[in-house]
């Protein structure tokens, strides 16, 4: 094949191609969608284009997540490849970024499909292994450990990728209306997991205490979760309780956009989640001013500074940074989540009364909140930190 065939492109150095155009990153898998991770950062040397993958999962062994997160990738006509979660089995090189967990195979998975994915991580195709925050690459430096895969640590670092923002200096100043009702948002599809049963049960005894509240739920209530049994609170009872309380403003679904409006009318973003990975509706709301109420969970904390973006909700957690319940079984956990929903509605009655007092606080911790997340995410040294791992990746 002649150098200017699609599987084979001209030869190119670290920066620009030969011909002075930008280099191509094919882009695996945009979960997050194009203003978040890494998708559409400005790169200044490099563009992005979606690659599809052959979709032979639908074909072989559904019980499990291996072939889902082990594609063949159709188009070969990118140097590089950029994936979440997955390890892709024929890209020349590739990095990957990951939230949690590394191989991602979930459900039924044999110990040879385990022991292919670290063979994956550990060719020469991948050129770095990419973790969004600093607990999941702890997550994944002890699970490297207890696999014996720990020579995957040269590769591994930390990668936040950037958010999509906008100043929101003005939105921010005029937000807090010392006269009105408190107006708290909660965001999340799985709204028993992350704790909306609790919220709900706080605001009712403040409400009944004569303090005024309204809040905005975005959120489909999802059927099933994986932390609670599905009787626990069952989505169905939740779905039809929520639009009967009318100090709620209930929205089952709403585009990002709309979503941020929201956030820049709220006082206050209240996310009191048992498990997560990361909490992107956390990082978009800080980055809107809001001061944040959440729990310690996993990457949390890295988020949400304790007393001084707002406050976090201390739970009980094992080694691995995740709610202490978390592998019980159904009767156990059941038990254990009911004992947490009591510790985080009784934590929320007292810290929204404080915030209630004291509003000018409350701006003080948005503004807080703005300032380290606009930080964390900022575009200009995101891209200019990807320009280097991609760099690194093609020499």
């Amino acid at each position: 094949m002649g150098p200017n065939s699609a599987m084979e492109p001209p030869p190119v150095h670290a920066g620009l191609l030969r011909d002075g155009s930008r280099r191509r990153v094919g882009v695996l898998n945009p979960y997050y969608g194009l203003e978040k991770v890494s998708y559409a950062l400005p790169l200044e040397k490099f563009s992005f284009v979606t690659v599809k993958a052959v979709p032979i999962h639908r074909y072989l062994d559904k019980r499990g997540t291996f072939w889902a997160q082990t594609p063949f990738v159709a188009d070969r006509s990118v140097e590089l490849v950029h994936t979440f979660n997955s390890l892709p089995l024929n890209s020349r090189r590739f990095v990957v970024s990951f939230e949690m967990e590394l191989p991602r195979y979930l459900g039924r998975c044999s110990s040879a499909q385990m022991n292919f994915g670290w063979r994956l991580l550990r060719s020469n195709r991948c050129k770095a292994i990419l973790a969004l925050s600093e607990a999941a690459r702890k997550f994944l430096e002890a699970r490297l450990l207890r696999s014996g895969n720990t020579d995957l640590g040269a590769k591994l670092g930390v990668f936040r990728g950037a958010v999509s923002s906008e100043d929101m200096t003005g939105a921010l100043d005029g937000r807090v209306d010392h006269s009105g009702p408190l107006r708290l948002i909660f965001v999340g599809a799985d709204a028993r997991r992350k704790g909306l049963v609790p919220l709900l049960g706080a605001l009712q005894k403040l409400r009944n205490g004569g303090l005024e509240v309204v809040l905005t739920v975005v959120s489909s209530v999802e059927d099933h979760t994986y932390v609670f049994p599905d009787d626990f609170h069952p989505a169905a009872e939740l779905r039809a309780r929520i639009p009967a309380l009318s100090w709620v403003r209930y929205h089952p679904h709403l585009p990002n956009a709309r979503v941020k409006e929201l956030m820049r009318r709220s006082d206050l973003f209240v996310l009191p989640t048992l498990d997560e990975s990361l909490g992107w509706a956390i990082v978009e709301a800080g980055m809107a001013g809001l001061p944040l109420i959440s729990t310690n969970v996993f990457a949390i904390p890295e988020l949400v500074q304790d007393g001084e973006g707002g406050r976090l909700l201390p739970l009980e957690l094992n080694e691995d940074l995740r709610w202490n319940s978390i592998y019980l079984g159904d009767g156990a956990k059941r038990k254990a989540a009911a004992q947490a929903f009591a510790i985080i509605e009784e934590k929320l009655v007292e810290w929204l009364n404080d915030a209630n007092a004291n509003r000018a606080l409350l701006r003080k911790w948005g503004r807080a909140s703005r300032d380290r997340l606009s930080r964390m995410y900022d575009s200009e040294r995101a891209a200019a930190t990807l320009e280097q791992i991609y760099r690194r990746a093609l020499n």
